[in-house]
């Protein structure tokens, strides 16, 4: 192949040296290729042997072609040399492109109120449900707000300067040993630095969990001395020692796990003007009435692992004219008590006006209170038995006629109900819309006939409002689908079939209306997962 001189210049002067020459080599290169190819064809394409003057040809042509592929594999690595450069070079630029882009970004330019809110909604808030959790003065310390700290200087400022996010304290002092030198809470950096960021106004929620309560010394509490008018919510677990003396002016909910050992409270050494809230456990040998401002209290709730007179406990919840809720376990209780044919007076009774929701998880004393008091209000109910103490809850109901909406049953022999008599119970409970059942009830067809019986009007003629029903019953009993589909289709005002739900978890079963009452189909089966034990859920 022959260029002329004008055509070399042109490829050597174009833009670039490197590039042009590459260039014109490889169209010649390309050219020459061509015509070699065609000349040798006929021994390309078959195993014909080459002449002697063909021979010395394609040893030059070989020797001119491995000298080109040299070339071509130094021109291809610098290439990749130059590619890989570049590709360095971007992935810098980008970096930087995308940092120069943050600054440019909204959240850089968010006013601090705002930029508060959010650290306070996107992290855990304890549940506000039940009387007996914390009161809730910021969400939770798991996991640790730190995380904000760290994203910039900016963002650490305005998390230091926010109480709320560091208000709710968790503290735990389980190997408390105080031969052990600055081993104490006073020492604890994490609690210390915790309560400065608290700030010197906002309420508090302070757990603080010391060591058994059969070590030798309990771990101290008198760090809290600072923070007593500013304290909401207290709970002390395990071994822990003497809250300081005065006054906790703020504080609404008391837990104490080792009641007796607190002699301070029993002495009237520390005073809770504001409380509402009260959990005690452990041996009562004292009156908790002495430091509890009884006329104010809302929920108590009282684990007594000792002998309890029961007329001191009526005397208290007499005086409790506000109590709304109440948990109560004894370990013993007076021997006349458990007597059967005890035949208590109107006069013996307290009249508890407020009370909506009373659970005994402890046979002795469902047995016990039920013939004591009359609860007008009550709204949630949790008994706990060996068998079900029929006339009392029949003289409980008749005398305080309350608008029952939730029903728990808990048998503790598993001793099933009669079905005719669970019916004759909930035939009064108009108003009832849940009952759960922990070996109390078993799916019989007499139930499931009485639940599906509907009156003239189409109003079920048992529990009109039921929305739910929950058995824990023992998985190897076999339930009948299609009664129980029939009997939640029965119930239903829009005539369309009830559903049976798959569950991933063996011996559970999920029956539902067409559209629940209470619950949306697609949290249904989250609910019923909730409650972690096999059973019949039915939602209606």
């Amino acid at each position: 192949m022959c260029l002329d001189s004008q055509t070399k210049a042109h490829f050597l002067s174009d833009g670039s040296h490197t590039h042009g020459t590459s260039f014109f080599y490889a169209q010649a290169s390309q050219m020459n290729s061509d015509t070699e190819e065609s000349r040798f064809r006929h021994l390309l394409s078959g195993n014909h042997e080459p002449q002697s003057r063909e021979i010395e040809e394609v040893r030059n042509i070989v020797k001119r072609r491995e000298s080109i592929l040299k070339q071509t594999d130094a021109q291809l690595l610098e290439l990749l040399k130059t590619a890989m450069s570049l590709w360095e070079r971007r992935v810098r630029d980008d970096s930087l492109l995308s940092r120069f882009h943050c600054i440019l970004s909204p959240m850089r330019r968010l006013p601090r109120e705002l930029l508060i809110e959010i650290f306070l909604l996107t992290r855990d808030w304890l549940s506000e449900e039940g009387g007996f959790t914390p009161i809730p003065v910021g969400p939770y310390s798991k996991p640790s707000p730190l995380v904000i700290t760290h994203v910039c200087s900016d963002w650490r400022k305005v998390a230091l300067s926010m109480p709320a996010l560091w208000a709710t304290i968790r503290s735990s002092h389980e190997k408390y040993d105080p031969s052990v030198p600055d081993s104490g809470p006073l020492y604890d950096e994490r609690l210390q630095t915790w309560l400065i960021r608290t700030g010197k106004h906002h309420p508090l929620d302070i757990t603080f969990e010391g060591p058994p309560t059969y070590h030798e010394t309990p771990c101290p509490v008198s760090w809290i001395n600072p923070y007593m008018n500013r304290v909401r919510t207290l709970t002390l677990v395990g071994g822990v020692g003497t809250l300081p003396s005065g006054t906790f002016p703020m504080l609404e909910m008391l837990s104490i796990d080792d009641y007796d050992s607190h002699d301070e409270l029993k002495n009237n050494q520390v005073s809770f003007p504001s409380i509402h809230r009260v959990v005690l456990k452990g041996c009562f040998y004292h009156d908790p009435s002495t430091f509890v401002p009884l006329l104010q209290l809302t929920h108590l709730y009282l684990d007594i692992d000792s002998t309890f007179p029961m007329s001191i406990f009526l005397d208290m919840v007499s005086q409790a004219k506000e109590l709304v809720e109440l948990e109560l376990s004894f370990f013993e209780v007076d021997e006349d008590l458990e007597d059967p044919d005890l035949i208590v007076t109107a006069e013996d009774r307290v009249v508890m006006g407020q009370l909506q929701t009373l659970v005994t998880p402890i046979p002795v004393v469902t047995s016990s209170l039920l013939r004591y008091v009359t609860l007008p209000a009550l709204i949630t109910l949790d008994l706990t038995y060996n068998l079900w103490p029929a006339s009392l809850y029949s003289s409980l109901q008749s005398r305080s006629s309350f608008p029952l909406q939730s029903l728990n049953l808990r048998n503790w022999i598993c001793d099933g109900m009669d079905p005719t008599e669970f019916l004759d119970v909930l035939q009064k409970l108009p108003s009832l819309r849940e009952i759960v059942s922990y070996g109390a009830l078993a799916i019989t067809p007499t139930l499931v006939s009485g639940l599906t019986s509907i009156s003239s009007d189409g109003v079920p003629d048992v529990a009109p409002n039921l929305e739910y029903l929950g058995l824990f019953v023992n998985p190897k009993v076999e339930t009948d689908d299609g009664l129980l589909l029939e009997m939640v289709a029965s119930r239903d005002p829009s005539g369309k079939p009830a559903v049976l739900e798959p569950t991933p978890q063996p011996g559970m079963r999920v029956f539902r209306s067409h559209l629940p009452k209470q619950l949306s189909s697609y949290k249904l089966l989250d609910f019923a997962m909730d409650k972690l034990e096999p059973g019949v859920h039915i939602c209606f």
